[in-house]
């Protein structure tokens, strides 16, 4: 993965600023500070829940997952 352009660089520190505690800057993947910059739906996310990305990390989404997302939904709701 490509490091973040020098402007990037200055939004990512914007992006470090509003993270919770727990969510180290050093304990960061090059692709979470990535989703995170370029995300400002995942960056409130993780904000407001930032268990999400350790459970993202270790169990990203699947290129076909949305598939099933009406049938897990039902699951769920029975």
């Amino acid at each position: 993965m490509k490091p973040l352009s020098s402007p990037l660089q200055q939004y990512w520190q914007t992006v470090v600023e509003r993270l919770p505690e727990p969510l180290a800057e050093e304990s960061l993947s090059a692709q979470a500070k990535s989703v995170l910059t370029f995300s400002d739906f995942v960056q409130d996310s993780v904000i407001v829940h930032p268990e999400w990305l350790t459970e993202l990390e270790s169990q990203p989404p699947q290129a076909d997952e949305w598939q099933h997302y009406a049938a897990w939904l039902q699951e769920a709701l029975q």
